[in-house]
Protein backbone atom coordinates (compact mmCIF):
# COMPACT_ATOMS: atom_id res chain seq x y z
CA UNK A 1 0.00 0.00 0.00
CA UNK A 2 1.15 3.44 -0.70
CA UNK A 3 1.51 5.59 2.46
CA UNK A 4 0.77 8.32 0.18
CA UNK A 5 -2.53 7.62 -0.09
CA UNK A 6 -4.14 5.37 2.33
CA UNK A 7 -7.87 6.33 0.98
CA UNK A 8 -8.44 3.02 1.95
CA UNK A 9 -9.02 3.51 5.53
CA UNK A 10 -11.68 6.22 7.07
CA UNK A 11 -10.89 8.80 9.15
CA UNK A 12 -10.18 9.06 11.99
CA UNK A 13 -9.57 4.97 11.87
CA UNK A 14 -6.34 4.47 14.14
CA UNK A 15 -5.78 4.99 17.74
CA UNK A 16 -2.00 5.00 17.17
CA UNK A 17 0.25 5.47 14.38
CA UNK A 18 3.66 4.37 14.20
CA UNK A 19 6.73 5.29 11.62
CA UNK A 20 9.71 4.22 11.84
CA UNK A 21 12.89 4.44 9.10
CA UNK A 22 9.80 5.33 6.39
CA UNK A 23 9.93 9.34 5.89
CA UNK A 24 13.65 9.38 4.64
CA UNK A 25 12.52 6.62 1.87
CA UNK A 26 9.06 8.42 0.94
CA UNK A 27 10.25 11.08 -1.86
CA UNK A 28 6.55 12.94 -1.17
CA UNK A 29 6.99 11.99 2.68
CA UNK A 30 4.45 15.53 3.28
CA UNK A 31 1.75 13.30 1.37
CA UNK A 32 1.79 10.55 3.73
CA UNK A 33 2.39 12.51 6.68
CA UNK A 34 -1.39 14.12 5.90
CA UNK A 35 -2.23 10.61 5.50
CA UNK A 36 -1.58 9.80 9.05
CA UNK A 37 -2.73 12.82 10.37
CA UNK A 38 -6.37 11.73 8.65
CA UNK A 39 -6.41 8.60 9.32
CA UNK A 40 -5.21 9.32 12.95
CA UNK A 41 -8.45 9.45 15.64
CA UNK A 42 -8.49 12.38 17.85
CA UNK A 43 -6.61 11.72 21.06
CA UNK A 44 -4.17 9.08 19.00
CA UNK A 45 -1.05 8.59 19.53
CA UNK A 46 1.62 9.33 16.65
CA UNK A 47 4.88 8.31 17.03
CA UNK A 48 7.88 8.78 14.24
CA UNK A 49 11.62 7.81 13.63
CA UNK A 50 13.72 8.97 11.14
CA UNK A 51 17.77 10.02 10.42
CA UNK A 52 18.82 12.85 12.09
CA UNK A 53 22.52 14.45 11.94
CA UNK A 54 25.20 15.82 14.89
CA UNK A 55 23.94 19.79 15.31
CA UNK A 56 26.18 22.20 15.50
CA UNK A 57 28.51 21.86 18.71
CA UNK A 58 27.84 18.70 19.28
CA UNK A 59 30.58 17.36 17.91
CA UNK A 60 33.13 18.09 20.44
CA UNK A 61 31.49 15.75 22.96
CA UNK A 62 32.07 12.52 20.82
CA UNK A 63 35.83 12.96 21.52
CA UNK A 64 37.22 12.58 18.02
CA UNK A 65 40.67 13.29 17.46
CA UNK A 66 41.89 16.23 16.84
CA UNK A 67 45.21 16.23 14.08
CA UNK A 68 45.59 20.30 14.44
CA UNK A 69 43.86 23.53 13.41
CA UNK A 70 42.62 22.58 10.27
CA UNK A 71 41.19 19.13 11.30
CA UNK A 72 39.46 21.05 14.14
CA UNK A 73 38.28 23.78 11.54
CA UNK A 74 36.86 21.01 9.29
CA UNK A 75 35.19 19.07 11.72
CA UNK A 76 33.28 22.39 13.03
CA UNK A 77 31.45 22.59 9.55
CA UNK A 78 30.98 19.06 9.08
CA UNK A 79 27.99 16.58 10.85
CA UNK A 80 27.42 13.04 11.22
CA UNK A 81 24.19 10.70 9.72
CA UNK A 82 23.33 7.78 8.90
CA UNK A 83 24.81 6.49 6.03
CA UNK A 84 22.78 6.54 2.67
CA UNK A 85 20.61 3.21 2.27
CA UNK A 86 18.26 2.36 -0.24
CA UNK A 87 15.19 1.01 -0.18
CA UNK A 88 15.41 1.44 -3.16
CA UNK A 89 15.71 5.39 -2.60
CA UNK A 90 17.30 7.89 0.55
CA UNK A 91 16.70 11.15 0.43
CA UNK A 92 16.19 12.66 3.51
CA UNK A 93 17.56 13.37 6.84
CA UNK A 94 15.73 15.43 9.80
CA UNK A 95 16.87 18.35 12.67
CA UNK A 96 15.16 18.05 15.48
CA UNK A 97 13.62 21.11 14.71
CA UNK A 98 12.34 19.88 11.68
CA UNK A 99 10.86 16.79 14.05
CA UNK A 100 9.47 19.18 16.51
CA UNK A 101 8.03 21.74 14.22
CA UNK A 102 6.88 19.92 10.51
CA UNK A 103 6.49 16.36 11.34
CA UNK A 104 4.58 16.83 14.67
CA UNK A 105 3.02 20.01 13.74
CA UNK A 106 -0.28 19.79 14.86
CA UNK A 107 -0.23 17.37 18.10
CA UNK A 108 0.21 18.11 21.59
CA UNK A 109 2.38 16.72 24.30
CA UNK A 110 5.31 16.49 21.87
CA UNK A 111 8.39 14.78 23.09
CA UNK A 112 11.21 14.61 21.05
CA UNK A 113 14.52 12.70 21.93
CA UNK A 114 17.77 12.33 19.99
CA UNK A 115 19.12 8.34 20.58
CA UNK A 116 22.37 6.17 19.32
CA UNK A 117 24.86 7.46 16.77
CA UNK A 118 24.79 8.56 14.01
CA UNK A 119 21.60 10.35 15.41
CA UNK A 120 18.16 8.95 15.42
CA UNK A 121 15.35 11.23 16.02
CA UNK A 122 12.09 9.86 17.98
CA UNK A 123 9.35 11.97 18.70
CA UNK A 124 6.02 11.03 19.99
CA UNK A 125 2.29 13.23 19.89
CA UNK A 126 -1.42 13.05 20.67
CA UNK A 127 -3.68 14.30 17.65
CA UNK A 128 -5.65 17.21 19.64
CA UNK A 129 -9.52 15.65 20.58
CA UNK A 130 -10.76 18.58 18.95
CA UNK A 131 -10.60 18.78 15.25
CA UNK A 132 -12.32 21.37 12.75
CA UNK A 133 -12.51 18.59 9.90
CA UNK A 134 -15.82 15.96 10.03
CA UNK A 135 -15.43 12.53 10.09
CA UNK A 136 -14.46 10.77 6.74
CA UNK A 137 -13.43 13.89 5.13
CA UNK A 138 -10.23 14.33 4.32
CA UNK A 139 -7.90 17.77 3.91
CA UNK A 140 -8.64 19.12 -0.29
CA UNK A 141 -5.00 18.98 -0.63
CA UNK A 142 -2.61 17.27 1.33
CA UNK A 143 0.35 20.02 0.15
CA UNK A 144 -1.36 22.80 2.58
CA UNK A 145 -0.90 20.72 5.72
CA UNK A 146 2.75 21.04 5.26
CA UNK A 147 4.66 24.19 6.01
CA UNK A 148 7.13 24.06 2.93
CA UNK A 149 8.52 27.68 4.68
CA UNK A 150 9.42 26.30 7.80
CA UNK A 151 10.79 23.11 6.34
CA UNK A 152 13.14 25.47 3.91
CA UNK A 153 14.55 27.64 6.97
CA UNK A 154 15.92 24.37 9.02
CA UNK A 155 16.19 21.59 7.03
CA UNK A 156 20.17 22.12 6.10
CA UNK A 157 20.67 22.57 2.41
CA UNK A 158 22.38 24.59 0.10
CA UNK A 159 19.29 26.83 -0.81
CA UNK A 160 17.63 29.92 0.87
CA UNK A 161 13.82 30.52 1.84
CA UNK A 162 13.75 32.99 -0.75
CA UNK A 163 15.34 30.53 -3.42
CA UNK A 164 13.09 27.87 -2.20
CA UNK A 165 9.87 29.83 -2.42
CA UNK A 166 11.06 30.92 -6.04
CA UNK A 167 11.13 27.26 -7.02
CA UNK A 168 7.91 26.72 -5.32
CA UNK A 169 6.17 29.31 -7.41
CA UNK A 170 7.99 28.04 -10.51
CA UNK A 171 6.93 24.64 -10.44
CA UNK A 172 2.95 26.16 -9.16
CA UNK A 173 3.03 28.46 -12.24
CA UNK A 174 4.20 25.43 -15.09
CA UNK A 175 1.90 23.68 -16.85
CA UNK A 176 1.03 19.61 -16.71
CA UNK A 177 3.52 17.19 -16.33
CA UNK A 178 6.52 16.45 -14.46
CA UNK A 179 9.11 18.47 -13.08
CA UNK A 180 13.19 17.35 -13.73
CA UNK A 181 15.91 18.61 -11.26
CA UNK A 182 19.29 17.86 -12.16
CA UNK A 183 21.23 18.11 -8.80
CA UNK A 184 19.71 18.02 -5.31
CA UNK A 185 21.19 19.27 -2.25
CA UNK A 186 19.55 17.38 0.80
CA UNK A 187 16.26 17.05 -0.99
CA UNK A 188 15.38 21.32 0.39
CA UNK A 189 14.85 22.13 -3.65
CA UNK A 190 13.43 18.82 -4.50
CA UNK A 191 10.82 19.55 -1.98
CA UNK A 192 10.16 23.46 -2.49
CA UNK A 193 9.49 22.00 -6.30
CA UNK A 194 7.19 19.52 -5.49
CA UNK A 195 5.35 21.33 -3.08
CA UNK A 196 4.32 23.58 -6.09
CA UNK A 197 3.61 20.62 -8.60
CA UNK A 198 1.43 19.08 -5.42
CA UNK A 199 -0.67 23.10 -5.02
CA UNK A 200 -1.31 23.25 -8.96
CA UNK A 201 -2.33 19.64 -9.56
CA UNK A 202 -5.63 18.37 -9.11
CA UNK A 203 -4.11 15.34 -7.42
CA UNK A 204 -1.33 15.76 -5.45
CA UNK A 205 -0.31 12.23 -4.67
CA UNK A 206 0.03 12.35 -8.58
CA UNK A 207 1.74 15.02 -8.48
CA UNK A 208 5.97 14.03 -9.65
CA UNK A 209 9.68 16.05 -9.48
CA UNK A 210 12.18 13.65 -10.50
CA UNK A 211 15.53 14.25 -9.15
CA UNK A 212 18.86 13.08 -11.34
CA UNK A 213 21.98 13.67 -8.96
CA UNK A 214 24.75 14.04 -10.79
CA UNK A 215 27.56 13.00 -8.06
Amino acid sequence: MDANDLSAFEAASFGCVLSNAVFEHDPYFWLSLAEIRRVLAPGGLFVVGVPGYVEEGELSRLGMPMDGERRDADLQNATLTFRCHGAPGDYYRFSRTAVAEILMQGCEDVSVATVMMPPRIIAHGIKPAHTTAAAGQSSANPAETFDVERFLRHARGGISVDEGQALRRYARAGSEGVVVEIGSFRGKSAVALASGVAERSPSPADAKVFCVEPH
